[in-house]
């Protein structure tokens, strides 16, 4: 019983410090979230559509085979530390299936997106009974309009209930998709264009590579479009960091633009009534916490 409750002691001072003050590599609950599978593949998704906006953005064949270089060679180890998986940011970049094309890019930019947002869904709200009214009140339009695949989404919340369930038929005023929801769409395109900013601004490491890709904007905000990034948006934001980013100062805007980017998908997504009580009941803010999201600010943008 004493060795026991030395143990214990022992135990309860390693998780503590022996001033009190938590031991921050160790016992750190950002490096417990970062290892839970929901969260590597949140990341992996995530890096998987910044590759592909690179790789679509990219100049010419010349530029994306120096991008694959740099990134072999480590030039770009902080977006790792930022959490991002830099294999998945290399597949599109080194193992492109065509030339820098942002239009050919897109269809697989649009697949990319849509298993982020499937897999979001179902984890923010754990809920059965919210899964089940997500169900059956996304709307196939306004979904398509934000080039999400909504047969993909809908379906997989669906088969995720306790007992699977069919979309109901249902009659909205917004069923014209992209021209009624223009405002989801704008909205969307800012938010991903700051998410794509930061990133990409977050792995430049002096500040002569800010100002060359601050300089470069204005000549990419063509193929930044074709992606659904509002380009002046991206140009903004590049050119008004003049010193590379710390890591910790990347992860908070990845994160914040990351969170922006889920609460408006979700404000674009259906016009059923109550949707927007019933998603804030139902979204989980823990959960939200556990795939690298800020589950307070998906709540403010979407106006819980």
């Amino acid at each position: 019983m004493q060795y026991t409750a030395l143990l214990l002691a022992a135990l309860t001072a390693l998780s503590t410090g022996v001033s009190g003050l938590a031991l921050p590599a160790l016992f750190s609950r950002e490096k417990c979230i970062e290892d839970l599978p929901q969260y590597q593949q949140a990341k992996a998704n995530q890096s998987t559509i910044f590759g592909l906006q690179l790789a679509g953005s990219a100049k010419d064949q010349d530029e994306l085979d120096t991008t694959c270089s740099d990134l072999n060679d480590g030039a770009y180890s902080k977006w790792k530390q930022e959490g991002l998986v830099l294999n998945a940011i290399t597949q599109p970049i080194c193992n492109p299936p065509h030339p820098p094309n942002a239009t050919l890019t897109l269809p697989n930019l649009a697949t990319a997106n849509t298993h982020l947002l499937t897999a979001l869904l179902l984890t923010a709200f754990p809920s059965q009974t919210t899964k089940s009214y997500l169900c059956t009140t996304l709307r196939y339009p306004l979904l398509d309009s934000l080039l999400l695949n909504s047969d993909t989404i809908i379906a997989t919340l669906c088969n995720a209930t306790t007992t699977p369930q069919a979309p109901q038929p249902f009659t909205s005023p917004a069923q014209e998709g992209e021209e009624e929801n223009s405002t989801a769409v704008a909205d969307l395109h800012t938010a991903a264009a700051n998410l794509f900013a930061y990133t990409y601004a977050s792995g430049l490491t002096t500040p002569s590579a800010l100002s060359a890709a601050c300089a470069s904007a204005s000549a990419r905000k063509s193929a930044w479009g074709k992606l659904m990034l509002n380009g002046t948006a991206v140009e903004e934001v590049l050119c008004s960091i003049k010193s590379p980013l710390k890591v910790d100062v990347a992860k908070a805007r990845i994160t914040e633009w990351s969170s922006r980017w889920f609460g408006t998908v979700l404000g674009g997504v259906s016009d059923a009534e109550g949707f927007k009580g019933e998603v804030c009941r139902g979204l989980s803010c823990g959960a939200m916490g556990e795939v690298g999201f800020d589950g307070e600010v998906v709540r403010g943008v979407f106006g819980c």
